[in-house]
């Protein structure tokens, strides 16, 4: 059964989860550079909407549904990065650039996540 909360213990632990947020640096297991970003639900629901939206729209752009997933410029774990990217910095991610990205967007709510310091 549900917990119901008051208004109160709502506002308690959204409160909570804002003062424990943090963004850090590190490295993924696969040694890639990568960015955690902890905190509130909302934030986080709210920040992962609008990259998982932009890249929805990247994914139509590259031919949807028309185009064999195998014939896609990028994999979706792409097409969330470069979104991610184009969120965090404002500007689209070049994939023409020879460079390889440096950057990986995480977004984790336990206390487990793959990033470290």
């Amino acid at each position: 059964m549900a917990e119901h909360l008051t208004a109160d213990q709502v506002q308690t632990e959204h409160d909570r989860q804002r003062g424990l947020r943090a963004a850090r640096k590190g490295r993924t297991p696969e040694g890639l550079a990568c960015i955690t970003i902890s905190g509130d639900e909302g934030s986080i629901a709210t920040a992962w909407r609008k990259t998982d939206q932009r890249a929805d729209a990247m994914y139509r752009a590259d031919g949807g549904r028309d185009v064999a997933p195998s014939d896609h410029p990028r994999t979706p774990a792409q097409r969330t990065f470069d979104a991610a990217i184009e969120f965090l910095t404002g500007a689209a991610a070049d994939r023409s650039r020879a460079t390889r990205p440096t950057l990986v967007l995480t977004a984790q709510v336990d206390e487990t996540g793959w990033c470290s310091d």
